[in-house]
């Protein structure tokens, strides 16, 4: 729903994707994303959700695996 997926995009099996630009990225099977934002650039693992956040309290909640990589 309300979704644009761009060039260079793969998204895999069993995915909801909702209210979310994707460019140049690859989504594995079974992600959530229902976000409100643009993702570039990108790997979101098997299983994944990506949500939105109802307040803007400037705090990030990150669950990440061995050797993650994330920019804020």
């Amino acid at each position: 729903d309300n979704c644009t997926i761009g060039s260079h995009t793969s998204v895999g099996d069993n995915c909801i994707l909702k209210d979310v630009e994707l460019n140049n990225s690859l989504i594995f099977t079974d992600c959530k994303i229902d976000c409100q934002t643009k993702i570039a650039n990108s790997i979101i693992g098997k299983g994944a959700r990506v949500t939105k956040k109802e307040s803007d309290d400037r705090v990030h909640n990150l669950i990440l695996g061995d050797r993650a990589v994330v920019e804020l």
